[in-house]
């Protein structure tokens, strides 16, 4: 079985959404993980409420991951392709990796600015969600 791992910042939004979504396709081979190089702080909790949300909207909450993960090298090793959100995902992962064995990709998926009320922060998720379903289905899914 190959292995994709989105990588994030705290594992409770884009990178969460991302392995739901992907293991929800059941893409013949493949299954996915996420994890965030920031995990470790928990800033948010397990999961943040608008992406739980969406989850439950998109049928998705049974694939989510029941927690956080914090990206580390043992992970990132048994991976077959990384997808970064940002570049700085993926310095990260280069660091932590101390040279590059695996495809990396950086989707350029920014995070939920803090600033944004719950309407906005939904229409953000929303957003979301559609770009890294959008290079899911094209990257992936043929």
């Amino acid at each position: 079985m190959k292995v994709v791992h989105f990588v994030c910042s705290g594992n409770t939004y884009r990178s969460r959404l991302a392995e739901a979504y992907f293991n929800s396709k059941k893409i013949p081979g493949w299954k996915a993980i996420s994890s965030g190089i920031h995990a470790d702080r928990d800033l948010h909790g397990p999961i943040s409420w608008y992406t739980l949300t969406l989850c439950r909207e998109h049928g998705l909450e049974k694939f989510l991951s029941p927690g956080w993960r914090q990206t580390c090298k043992e992970d990132l090793e048994k991976s077959d392709r990384i997808v970064c959100m940002e570049e700085k995902h993926k310095d990260y992962v280069v660091e932590l990796l101390e040279k590059t064995v695996v495809a990396i990709e950086i989707w350029g998926i920014e995070d939920m600015p803090s600033s944004l009320d719950e309407k906005a922060s939904m229409a953000q998720a929303e957003a979301t969600f559609s770009a890294i379903s959008s290079k899911i289905d094209s990257v992936f899914v043929v």
